[in-house]
């Protein structure tokens, strides 16, 4: 097995490696850019849609299906909106917000 070293001739200096990065290479990761209003609005619409949908439908089911169901529909349009006002402020919630709102939505 032949092995052979390399050689460099002109190793690159750190500090020019270090200009070469921008200054602010963490923080140009976390911003994230502002997500767009049918994205925010998905789930909370399709919450409120469901909402009227089963009530509209539930009238011969039993009452306590019928209220469980109409109150986790409340909740996730509760906690969706509560997402919705927090997200300016929140950039993971943000980011997680932009993939999985409209996933959540067509579930809903």
């Amino acid at each position: 097995m032949n092995t052979a070293l390399v050689q460099v001739k002109d190793p690159v200096p750190v500090t020019a490696a270090a200009e070469k990065t921008p200054r602010c290479a963490s923080r140009a990761h976390a911003a994230i850019p502002p997500l767009r209003l049918r994205t925010v609005l998905s789930l909370p619409v399709a919450a409120a849609i469901a909402i009227g949908i089963h009530l509209a439908v539930s009238k011969n089911e039993l009452p306590p299906e019928t209220r469980s169901y109409s109150r986790f529909l409340v909740l996730i349009f509760g906690l969706s909106v509560v997402a919705s006002c927090a997200q300016p402020f929140w950039s993971g919630l943000r980011r997680w917000m932009a993939h999985m709102f409209p996933i959540l939505a067509a579930a809903v």
